[in-house]
């Protein structure tokens, strides 16, 4: 599909199913206690931040807007709030995709349950979460959120505190602000996950594509809906610049029989036609939570 520009996410790592979660936020800052761990990242404005390795301050960070992803997973299943378009929410809305450090199955799996409850706290503002995994869906690679949350420093605690981050799992981490386009949590979703997969879709936007986008954004919907792909899908919304006022990309969580099917739905999308992604991640996902 390189006529498309969709690129299939090729995982990496040998980490066994277990859950954890994202980290960071829009603006400048270094993380709590960066000098006490080995792996420390500061934020940068494009929400996406390698860590790399190295010892306390000397510990280097850069931005990877351009590089693909990969994601770790969270914490419990317990049904949020109902979101609908007629009572949208006052706070904001923030997508979190970590990826996973290829040598710390150990780690993670020893930090599920201080992961699990630090999520705890948040199952009231969570509107999706679960892990990526390898295309055999037999290991995970990542982790994903979204998460209602206050405002930017609400989405730095909700990074920097969580145990998975404290303590290094995460190789590279991506936050961006989203909007929710189907006013529900994924929860809410009726599907059949025995005849289908669920996958996770982000579309990261070309440079200086916002005002076509705007253009096109009602035939991407009705390509949608007409292609029966609006029913298919768990969550949907566009990732914004950090002040909410620019198209950035697309996440979108999806059911289909498999990932030729996501292929195929993607090849002749307004936006992939029109050359508004720089490249697309298709990521094999599933539902997060407590098991």
């Amino acid at each position: 599909m390189s006529e498309s520009r969709v690129r299939e996410n090729r995982t990496h790592g040998s980490m066994r199913r277990r859950e954890a979660t994202p980290d960071q936020s829009a603006s400048t800052a270094r993380s709590p206690d960066a000098s006490r761990r080995p792996y420390v990242a500061a934020l940068m404005d494009a929400s996406i931040v390698t860590l790399e390795r190295g010892s306390g301050d000397n510990v280097a960070s850069r931005d990877t807007r351009q590089s693909p992803f990969n994601a770790l997973v969270l914490g419990r299943v317990r049904r949020s709030r109902r979101l609908t378009p007629a009572t949208p929410c006052s706070d904001m809305e923030y997508f979190f995709y970590c990826r996973a450090r290829s040598d710390a199955e150990a780690l993670w799996a020893q930090l599920t349950e201080a992961h699990w409850s630090f999520m705890d706290r948040y199952a009231d503002a969570m509107i999706a979460r679960g892990p990526t995994l390898t295309m055999d869906r037999r290991t995970a690679t990542g982790s994903m959120h979204i998460v209602d949350l206050p405002d930017a420093a609400a989405a730095r605690v909700f990074a920097f505190e969580e145990p998975c981050y404290a303590a290094g799992v995460y190789d590279e981490i991506m936050v961006r602000r989203w909007r929710n386009g189907l006013g529900r949590t994924m929860w809410e979703f009726e599907g059949d996950e025995v005849a289908n997969r669920r996958f996770l879709v982000i579309g990261h936007g070309s440079p200086n594509t916002n005002a076509v986008g705007s253009a096109l954004r009602a035939a991407q919907r009705r390509y949608f809906v007409d292609g029966g792909y609006l029913e298919q899908m768990i969550a949907r919304g566009p990732l914004l610049s950090d002040d909410g006022r620019e198209w950035v990309g697309d996440a979108s969580l999806i059911e289909l029989r498999d990932r030729a099917a996501v292929e195929v739905m993607l090849a002749s999308t307004p936006f992939v036609r029109a050359g508004l992604y720089s490249h697309v991640e298709v990521h094999d996902w599933e539902f997060g939570g407590r098991r």
